[in-house]
């Protein structure tokens, strides 16, 4: 548990459910950088692994909420990016309707929640 705290004060989000985290990704308000993401990730994949294996109480329900829709959002702001970098190379490529806009962020959030939750359950 100790390993949890100090985690936490650098990463505040992984504490508890990320019920807010998962809800502000949802109704996007919160938007944070790919690198952040990640960052949250691997904060809140190493804490619950460690929770889990340490005997303490909690579940796996909830940190696969989180962890797929932040991998889900994290998925989103790289294929954003990487269409944006393709359209300034290739500029003939904007007439192309995928490259003028893909699903939001909520969008993929809750396609990749959905997803690891199916993959556990």
């Amino acid at each position: 548990s100790l390993l949890c705290g100090v985690v936490s004060l650098f990463v505040p989000q992984v504490l508890f459910f990320g019920y807010e985290t998962l809800n502000g990704l949802f109704s996007n308000s919160n938007i944070f950088s790919t690198e952040y993401l990640i960052v949250l990730l691997a904060a809140k994949l190493m804490t619950t692994a460690v929770s889990a294996s340490s005997g303490l109480v909690g579940g796996t329900f909830a940190p696969s909420l989180f962890l797929g829709g932040v991998l889900g959002a994290g998925f989103h702001n790289v294929v954003e990016d990487s269409l944006q970098v393709l359209v300034q190379q290739y500029p003939e490529l904007s007439t192309y309707p995928i490259v003028e806009g893909i699903s939001g962020l909520p969008a993929f959030a809750m396609v990749g929640a959905a997803s690891v939750l199916a993959a556990l359950f």
